[in-house]
C-alpha cells in the first residue's frame, strides 16, 4: 500500500518534491512536476478552497485575473 501524505509528515513530503524538482535532470521532468502542481492546487482554488475569489491562493491572488 502506498505511503500518504499525514499532518504529521506534511513538510517533509513538500520538502522532498521541491527537492526532487530542484533535481529534475530535464525541463520536461519540471515541467511534469509544476503542471502536476498546478493542476492539484486549480481543484482546490475551483472548490473556493482559497477564498471564494481565490485571494488566498498561495500562486498569488487571484481577483487580478481578468
Amino acid at each position: 500500500m502506498p505511503k500518504k501524505v499525514t499532518k504529521k509528515n506534511f513538510t517533509e513530503v513538500l520538502l522532498s518534491i521541491q527537492q526532487k524538482f530542484s533535481e529534475a535532470g530535464s525541463e520536461a521532468e519540471k515541467k511534469v512536476w509544476s503542471d502536476s502542481v498546478n493542476k492539484m492546487l486549480d481543484k482546490l482554488r475551483d472548490e473556493d478552497f482559497f477564498g471564494t475569489e481565490g485571494q488566498l491562493d498561495p500562486r498569488g491572488d487571484n481577483r487580478d485575473e481578468e
